[in-house]
C-alpha cells in the first residue's frame, strides 16, 4: 500500500494524517525580536538538521556524471534501520513526513532510503538534490508513473502533471501565458473584492475554521479569475470539491485507501457535484466563449488535439485551477493567519506597513508587484510563511534508469523523493532557520537568494507552472486581510496540529473570531 506520494505543479506532497505536529501558541512567551517567533516544526533532538553528506569514499563519483564507468559497482544509499514489522517506518513517516526526512538527512546524509510496507523510497535532499533534479531530471527522472491511476480513472491521459518529455514541454508553453504574473497583476482588484466579500460576510463575534475559510476564499478567487464567474462559489460546493480532491488522491494517487472506496455514496455524491460544475462550465463556454480559462481550454483542444485526446483531458483542464488554489495559496494563508494571531508584534509591524502603503496609494491597496517591491514587511511575512510551511516540500519521481548520486547507485524503477525544501531549514543558508523572521528576505540579508535555498514551488521540468501567479495572489490576499479586517484566535491556549490532508496544513480546529472591519 502506498502511504504517500509526491505530486507536481499543484500539490507536491500529499499525506492524510490523523495526528500531526502541534503548532504551539507563543503568546505567553517573551518575543525578543520584533518580527520573530519560534517555528512550530520541531525535531526530535531539538537541533537544527545540518546536512551530513556521507559519500562513499572508495568509489567517488562526480555528481556531474550520473553514469560513471563503475556505476554497477556503487553501493546503495544507507538505509533507515528499524521500524515495525510489515509497515516499516510508516508510522513515523505519517506523523510528520518533513520532520522524518530532516531527521534522517542529519543522521545518514543527504542520500538515503527507507521502507514503508513493501515499498522502498530513495531520498535525495537539500540544495544538491535540487540541483541534480534541475540538471539531470529530464534524463533520469519521470513523474508520469505517479499519476497513471487517476489519469485512467478520469480518462485524461494528458494531464500536465503526469506527462513527460516533448509533450510536457508543449503543454507548459501552451499554459504558461494563462497562469502568469501579469494575470495576477491584471486581476488583483478582483482578488481584493472577492476576499472582502468572503471574509466580510463573517459577523462580528462569529468564529470560523481558518482551514475552511481560506480554502473557500481561494477557490472563489480562482473560479472568478479562471472561469469568468461573477458570483461567489457556493460554500457547500467549495467544501465538497475539496473533499472530493482529497479523497481522489487518497484512492488513486496515494493508494492509501482501497479502490473500492470510490463506490462510497458520499464520494460518488461529491464527484457528481464536481463533474456537474465542470460540465456546466464547458457547456456554457461552448455556447458563449469569453476571455476566461475555460474558454481557452476549449479553444486549445481544437488547436492542440494531441494534448486533448479525450473529453476527460478537457474536463481536467477546466478543473485543475480549482484544485491548485486550495492546496497552495489557501493552505499557506492559514499559516500566515496563525503567525499573525500568535505574534502581536509581528502583526502590528506588518499592519502598519500595509496601512502606510495604502495611504500612499490614494487609499487603495497597491498592485501585488508594488507590494512585492515596496512593502518588505508584507513580502517578508508571505515568503517566510512559504519557507517554514511548504505545502510542496518534496517532489516525487521514478528513476528511468540507474544513476549515481553522491557515490551511491539509485536503481532504475526506484521511487525517488527529492526533498527540495530541506534547505529551508538549513543554517548554512538561513540564520536561526526555525525562527519566523520576515527580515531575512530583505537587503542586505536576502538569505533566500542562495542557489537552490528557497524552493517552495518545486524544481526541474515540473516546477509549479503558476508559481508567479500564486505568489502575487498570496500577496494581495494577505494585504486585504491585514488592511481591512480585525480578527483574533478563538482559543489562544490551544495547541493546533499540522496535518497532511492532502498537503501540509492546519487542522480544522484552528479558528478565528471576527472582531470587525478596520477600514
Amino acid at each position: 500500500m502506498r502511504v504517500f506520494d509526491l505530486l507536481s505543479h499543484y500539490t507536491l506532497l500529499i499525506l492524510d494524517i490523523s495526528s500531526g505536529e502541534q503548532v504551539r501558541p507563543n503568546i505567553m512567551s517573551t518575543i525578543s525580536e520584533a518580527s520573530t517567533t519560534t517555528c512550530p516544526i520541531n525535531h526530535d533532538d531539538g537541533e537544527i538538521p545540518i546536512p551530513n553528506s556521507l559519500p562513499n569514499t572508495e568509489t567517488p563519483v562526480s555528481d556531474k556524471n550520473p553514469s560513471p564507468a563503475n556505476l554497477g559497482r556503487l553501493p546503495l544509499p544507507p538505509a533507515v534501520e528499524g521500524g515495525l514489522p510489515v509497515i516499516g517506518r510508516g508510522l513515523e513517516v505519517m506523523k510528520h513526513p518533513l520532520n522524518f526526512m530532516l531527521k534522517y538527512e542529519k543522521k545518514l546524509g543527504d542520500c538515503f532510503r527507507f521502507k514503508v510496507a513493501n515499498r522502498e523510497y530513495f531520498v535525495i535532499t537539500n540544495a544538491d538534490g535540487s540541483e541534480f533534479a534541475a540538471r539531470h531530471g529530464r534524463e533520469y527522472l519521470k513523474s508520469g508513473a505517479l499519476w497513471k491511476d487517476v489519469m485512467k480513472e478520469w480518462d485524461s491521459p494528458n494531464q500536465i502533471v503526469g506527462i513527460d518529455g516533448p509533450k510536457h514541454t508543449e503543454a507548459r508553453r501552451l499554459f504558461k501565458p494563462h497562469m502568469s504574473k501579469d494575470l495576477a497583476i491584471d486581476r488583483h482588484k478582483m482578488f481584493e473584492e472577492v476576499t472582502k466579500k468572503v471574509v466580510g460576510d463573517l459577523r462580528t463575534g462569529e468564529e470560523t475554521s481558518v482551514r475552511n475559510l481560506t480554502r473557500y476564499l481561494v477557490n472563489s478567487i480562482v473560479s472568478a479569475t479562471f472561469n469568468g464567474s461573477t458570483e461567489l462559489m457556493d460554500k457547500e460546493f467549495a467544501v465538497d470539491a475539496i473533499d472530493f480532491q482529497t479523497q481522489t488522491f487518497n484512492i488513486f494517487v496515494l493508494k492509501k485507501w482501497p479502490t473500492l472506496m470510490k463506490w462510497r455514496p458520499s464520494y460518488r455524491a461529491k464527484a457528481k457535484q464536481v463533474w456537474k460544475y465542470v460540465n456546466d462550465t464547458i457547456e456554457e463556454k461552448r455556447k458563449n466563449p469569453g476571455d476566461d480559462f475555460a474558454s481557452f481550454i476549449l479553444q486549445a483542444a481544437k488547436e492542440h488535439p494531441d494534448l486533448f485526446e479525450t473529453e476527460g483531458d478537457i474536463k481536467f483542464g477546466v478543473l485543475a485551477p480549482l484544485f491548485a488554489g486550495a492546496d497552495t495559496v489557501g493552505t499557506t494563508s492559514s499559516f500566515l493567519i496563525h503567525e499573525l494571531c500568535f505574534n502581536p508584534t509581528l502583526r502590528q509591524r506588518v499592519q502598519n506597513a500595509a496601512d502606510k502603503a495604502v495611504a500612499e496609494n490614494q487609499g487603495e491597496i497597491p498592485s501585488p508587484d508594488v507590494l512585492k517591491s515596496s512593502v518588505p514587511e508584507l513580502y517578508g511575512a508571505c515568503m517566510e510563511t512559504l519557507r517554514l510551511y511548504p505545502t510542496a516540500f518534496s517532489i516525487g519521481r521514478t528513476a528511468t534508469k540507474d544513476f549515481a548520486y553522491k557515490g551511491y547507485r539509485i536503481p532504475e524503477g526506484s521511487e525517488v523523493l527529492i526533498v527540495t525544501t530541506a534547505a529551508h531549514f538549513d543554517q548554512r543558508f538561513y540564520k536561526n532557520p526555525r525562527k519566523f523572521d520576515i527580515d531575512r528576505f530583505a537587503a542586505p540579508r536576502e538569505e533566500h537568494k542562495a542557489r537552490y535555498a528557497f524552493l517552495p514551488y518545486g524544481v526541474g521540468t515540473h516546477v509549479c507552472l503558476g508559481a508567479g501567479f500564486s505568489e502575487l495572489m498570496f500577496l494581495t490576499v494577505a494585504a486585504t486581510l491585514i488592511y481591512h479586517f480585525d480578527f483574533e484566535v478563538a482559543d489562544p491556549y490551544r495547541q493546533y496540529k499540522q496535518i497532511f490532508d492532502p498537503s501540509l496544513g492546519l487542522e480544522k480546529g484552528f479558528k478565528i473570531r471576527m472582531k470587525g472591519w478596520r477600514h
